[in-house]
């Protein structure tokens, strides 16, 4: 239950977060697994597994942070594109303005004078 009405529940922003970029849980999911599988090597004392979990785990969680990046970076270049989108077509949807002081009316170009 909710205190505010508007409020949106957790479930819902998971999945609307999951829906704008979908390439953060796969590699949050890939980091978690690499930490399991550095605990379980270093409780065999597994040298070589341990090192290949370590570097195993370094390189999903600069995936993970490039994928958090680059939805931010996806995401704010097409709001720009749709707001640029919207203004253009605003812009043909629109009646032509009356003339006056801010929108003088076109001038017809003066004859050339042949010499």
């Amino acid at each position: 239950m909710s205190f505010f009405p508007d409020e949106e529940g957790f479930w819902a922003r998971t999945k609307r977060k999951n829906a704008e970029n979908p390439f953060i849980l796969p590699a949050v999911i890939l980091t978690t697994w690499s930490i399991f599988r550095m605990t379980s090597t270093l409780l065999r004392n597994d040298r070589i597994g341990f090192q290949k979990s370590q570097r195993m785990r370094v390189g999903s969680q600069v995936l993970a942070l490039t994928a958090f990046i680059g939805g931010i970076a996806w995401n704010d270049w097409r709001k720009k594109d749709d707001a640029r989108a919207a203004a253009a077509m605003a812009a043909l949807n629109a009646p032509p303005a009356a003339p006056g002081p801010s929108n003088p009316p076109p001038t017809q170009p003066l004859p050339s004078k042949a010499t």
